[in-house]
């Protein structure tokens, strides 16, 4: 596909569930029929081949099925992302003929886990997980899942598979959780610029999602180290429709972030993902945004200078094993290093390296 052929649509920042982690957008939130439905005739009129409808929770926009009609009409595959509250009976007979799959979270197989991480709202969704799961497929749509992984659930990767395999699936995507941008979302939602009580409590809450790693272990015990250890084990079952999502794997900005104020995002592989403005396709025109993207994409870190410094952290800040074969080091970290944690710690090496190569071709 080429850039800006996908685009993830935000097309609300409002949500009927709290997430610990939520890392929605603070977006322009116009939902005004006429305006979203001038950004679906740009994007088809631009042959977008593949729009992610989002949020937010996309299901609390009126007319949102108008807007899927006109997408379907000019044959777009609509994938919706939703945290199913509002898939009742007659909501999932409503989407059938106008979405190609949902997506639904699951980040636990434990309740306990699941109502941390995503509220106890969300439990009327995950104590019918199954059924609910049922009335989609019986529609013809097919399902998508996606799991934060964090240093709370990590563990549960293997039976939450078990879990949805017991049913077809479409694809399941684990993302390694980002602290950066709950974190500065949740500043910017309450304006904070001090270091209040509220702020402190978040900063500890989503510090024990992200863990911490020890240099006397080698920082082999980081989120991310888990991470690509669990992608290693996951490798076993041999199923393509599994997908491990990093924060900073490698990426040309083919997937691309619409607001309702039509102003376009990207994110590269060294920005932890922070989605960055290009341009607006409303004020612009969706060909000038996207000669743009093409233009980020052929300079990379070089498009500006915002780049430059972010490429310059993302390769100082990686784990020291994420560093060692570029040599990128000091020798006194590799002596701080315990000789029972040296297996594990050449071991990361090795995989980081091939999935580094892997994910350049």
């Amino acid at each position: 596909m080429k850039i800006g052929d996908v685009v993830h649509w935000f097309v609300t920042d409002k949500c009927n569930i709290d997430c610990i982690y939520c890392f929605k957008p603070i977006l322009d939130s116009s939902e005004v029929l006429s305006r979203i439905e001038e950004l679906t005739q740009i994007l088809v009129s631009n042959h977008v081949k593949k729009v992610i409808i989002g949020g937010g929770e996309p299901l609390i926009v009126k007319g949102l099925e108008k807007v899927l009609e006109q997408l379907k009409q000019e044959n777009v595959y609509v994938s919706l992302h939703t945290n199913g509250l509002g898939l009742d009976d007659n909501r999932i007979a409503q989407l059938s003929g106008l979405v190609d799959d949902i997506a639904l979270p699951i980040d636990s197989v434990n309740e306990s886990i699941q109502k941390h991480l995503r509220g106890e709202k969300f439990l009327a969704v995950f104590d019918n997980f199954s059924g609910l799961v049922d009335k989609i497929q019986a529609q013809g749509i097919k399902i998508g899942y996606h799991t934060v992984f964090t240093a709370i659930n990590y563990q549960e990767v293997p039976e939450i598979y078990d879990f949805i395999s017991q049913k077809p699936f479409d694809y399941w995507r684990i993302y390694e959780f980002n602290f950066e941008l709950p974190f500065q979302n949740f500043l910017l939602k309450y304006n904070e610029k001090k270091a209040t009580p509220k702020i402190i409590e978040k900063y500890e809450q989503l510090t024990r999602l992200a863990g911490k790693g020890s240099p006397e272990k080698g920082y082999t015990d980081t989120l991310f180290a888990n991470f690509i250890l669990m992608e290693e084990q996951m490798k076993k079952n041999n199923d393509k429709r599994i997908q491990f999502v990093g924060i900073r794997d490698f990426s040309k900005p083919v997937y691309v972030f619409l607001d309702n104020s039509g102003d376009i995002r990207f994110y590269s592989w060294f920005s932890d993902r922070a989605r960055r403005v290009i341009g607006n396709i409303l004020t612009e025109g969706f060909s000038v945004v996207r000669s743009k993207l093409e233009e980020q994409a052929e300079k990379g870190w070089t498009y500006d200078g915002k780049g430059e410094d972010e490429f310059i952290n993302a390769k100082c800040n990686r784990e020291l094993w994420a560093r060692y074969y570029e040599g990128a080091f000091d020798i006194e970290e590799i002596e701080m290093i315990q000789p029972e944690y040296l297996d594990k710690f050449y071991h990361l090496v090795d995989l980081f390296n091939k999935r580094e190569q892997k994910q350049e071709k």
